[in-house]
């Protein structure tokens, strides 16, 4: 079995009003003081996770490949993948 390291990662974002979730996993939105996004992946995952602003919207997606689609590599791979955001 494959050891995973779960980390979280801490994204500034800020100026949206709404949010778009292109992505596989889990969001939490959670109102809050502050605009931020926190990824919580492992690192592999962390590193095709996607996000802009564009014209007030956040967009949040996942630079798959053609492997995660045929099977040759699982997009989830049995991972937790949980966004934040506050």
């Amino acid at each position: 079995m494959e050891n995973l390291i779960i980390n979280k990662e801490v994204r500034s974002v800020s100026g949206f009003n709404s949010v778009k979730f292109k992505a596989v996993g889990k969001l939490i939105i959670t109102q809050g003081a502050q605009e931020s996004l926190t990824i919580q992946a492992d690192q592999e995952i962390r590193a095709r996770i996607h996000t802009d602003v564009i014209e007030g919207v956040l967009i949040i997606s996942y630079d798959a490949d053609w492997k995660d689609w045929t099977g040759f590599r699982l997009v989830d791979k049995g991972r937790r993948k949980l966004l934040q955001m506050h």
